[in-house]
C-alpha cells in the first residue's frame, strides 16, 4: 500500500511542475503580447465613439441653492415685493433635479408657485421637463385657488451663457373663485383661466461683470387677442454668494385687458451657476421656468333645469250661428299663449286630439303656438297641448271645446 501511495504522490507532484521544467519532453508554446504595430490603428483626428456621452468622472457634482428678495412698484404705483428660492441638485453624470418656490405680493392679490423639473444635458444642449402649480388668492374673493401647468425647455449652452425655447400647457386650467345666482338655475361665475405659453429664455454674461437673464413668451388667452409677457433681469455680483438685481416684468402672472407690469430691485444670496460657467462644465445647469399665467373671466353657467309650464287656454263653450238647414261647421281656435319656461329656455308646441275628433282629424298646424279645427254642433272636443324645452323637459295641458246645437 505504501508503494502505491508513493507512486500517487509522485504523479501529483509531476502535474504541478511548470512546463518549462520539462522542456525536453516537448515543444513549449509561448504567448507573446501583440506589439503596438500589430494593434488596430486609430485615427488621431477621430474622437472615441462614446465621446457624445462622456463626462469627466473627476468633475464633482455641485449643489446650487439660492434665495432672492425684491421690492418695487407695479404699473399703478403700488408697492409690491417678491421672494424666490431655488435648489438644483445634479445626479448621475448628465442629469439634475431642479426645485423652485416663489411668492409674489400685490395690493389686490397674493400668489405662490412651486416648480419641479428634471434636466438632462448632452454636450452643449440640454432638455428640461417641468411641472408648476400656482396658488392665487384675490382680495375680492375668498379662498384662493390652484392652477397648474406642465412644459418643456430646450437650451443651447455656449461660452457666454445659454439661450433656449420653452412651451407650456395647462393641467388644472380653470378655477372658479366666485358664483352668484342671476336667475333660476343660472349663475354668473368669476373664474381664473390658465394661459398657454411659448417663448424664448436666456442667461448671458456681459463683459464678465454682470449678467442679463429673462424670458419673453407669446400668450394665447381665451377670447382675446394673442399678447406677450416676459421679464428682464440684471444681476451684478458683489462678492462670493452675494449679488444685487434689477428686474422689469410685464404680464408676469395676471393677463388682463391692459398690460400688467412692475419694476423691482433686490438681492440674491447663495450659490448659483454663472453664465460663463455653462459651457466649460459637462454638468446640466438650471433652466428658466416661467410663472403660471392666467386671466380672469366672467361667464354664465347653467345648473339644473325646470320643466316648462303648459297652458292650452280656458275651456270653451260655443253657440253656433248657422242658418237653418244643412250641416253646421264651427271654426274653433285654441292657443298656448300662456305657456312659458321658468328658465327662459325656448319651447316647442304639439297639439294632439284626445276625443271628439273624426278619424284622421286633428288641430292644424299641430306644431305652433296656436291651432284651428272645424267642429260640429252638438259635439265636445278635447285637445292636448304638449310643451317641451330645449333640454327635453315637458309639460301637458288639456282644453275642452263644447259646441252647442244651434237654435231652430
Amino acid at each position: 500500500m505504501r508503494q502505491y501511495a508513493r507512486a500517487g504522490l509522485i504523479v501529483f507532484a509531476a502535474a504541478l511542475v511548470p512546463s518549462s521544467a520539462h522542456a525536453g519532453q516537448g515543444t513549449q508554446e509561448t504567448r507573446v503580447p501583440a506589439t503596438r504595430a500589430e494593434q488596430p490603428a486609430q485615427d488621431p483626428q477621430q474622437p472615441p465613439v462614446d465621446l457624445l456621452w462622456r463626462t469627466e468622472a473627476a468633475e464633482p457634482a455641485r449643489l446650487f441653492s439660492v434665495v432672492g428678495l425684491r421690492l418695487g412698484v407695479d404699473q399703478g404705483g403700488d408697492v409690491t415685493w417678491a421672494g424666490r428660492g431655488r435648489f438644483f441638485a445634479p445626479f448621475g453624470q448628465r442629469s439634475a433635479l431642479q426645485v423652485e418656490g416663489s411668492y409674489d405680493w400685490y395690493q389686490d392679490r397674493h400668489e405662490g408657485q412651486i416648480d419641479v423639473a428634471l434636466v438632462n444635458r448632452v454636450r452643449h444642449v440640454q432638455l428640461g421637463l417641468f411641472s408648476s402649480a400656482r396658488y392665487v388668492n384675490l382680495e375680492a374673493f375668498d379662498p384662493g385657488r390652484w392652477l397648474s401647468q406642465f412644459g418643456g425647455a430646450f437650451d443651447y449652452l455656449f461660452d457666454g451663457g445659454r439661450v433656449g425655447v420653452f412651451g407650456t400647457a395647462g393641467l388644472r386650467d380653470t378655477a372658479t373663485v366666485d358664483r352668484r345666482l342671476v336667475k333660476r338655475n343660472v349663475y354668473e361665475e368669476t373664474a381664473l383661466r390658465l394661459v398657454d405659453q411659448f417663448g424664448a429664455s436666456w442667461q448671458v454674461d456681459v463683459s464678465g461683470r454682470f449678467e442679463v437673464d429673462g424670458h419673453m413668451a407669446v400668450l394665447r388667452s381665451a377670447g382675446a387677442d394673442t399678447t406677450t409677457g416676459g421679464s428682464l433681469r440684471l444681476v451684478y455680483p458683489m462678492s462670493e454668494g452675494w449679488a444685487v438685481t434689477a428686474e422689469g416684468a410685464w404680464n408676469q402672472s395676471l393677463v388682463g385687458p391692459t398690460t400688467q407690469g412692475r419694476f423691482m430691485v433686490g438681492v440674491r444670496m447663495g450659490e448659483w451657476p454663472r453664465a460663463r460657467e455653462s459651457s466649460p462644465t459637462s454638468r446640466p445647469v438650471p433652466i428658466e421656468i416661467p410663472a403660471v399665467r392666467y386671466q380672469m373671466l366672467t361667464r354664465q353657467v347653467r345648473d339644473g333645469n325646470d320643466a316648462p309650464f303648459a297652458d292650452a287656454g280656458p275651456d270653451q263653450v260655443i253657440s253656433p250661428e248657422c242658418p237653418t238647414g244643412g250641416a253646421c261647421l264651427v271654426e274653433v281656435k285654441v292657443d298656448a299663449y300662456g305657456s312659458f319656461d321658468p328658465d327662459g329656455d325656448p319651447i316647442t308646441y304639439l297639439w294632439t286630439p284626445r276625443s271628439g275628433f273624426a278619424q284622421g282629424q286633428s288641430p292644424q298646424p299641430p306644431k305652433d303656438s296656436w291651432a284651428m279645427f272645424q267642429g260640429q254642433e252638438g259635439r265636445t272636443y278635447v285637445i292636448r297641448l304638449q310643451v317641451t324645452d330645449d333640454r327635453g323637459a315637458t309639460a301637458f295641458d288639456d282644453v275642452t271645446v263644447t259646441i252647442l246645437r244651434r237654435r231652430h
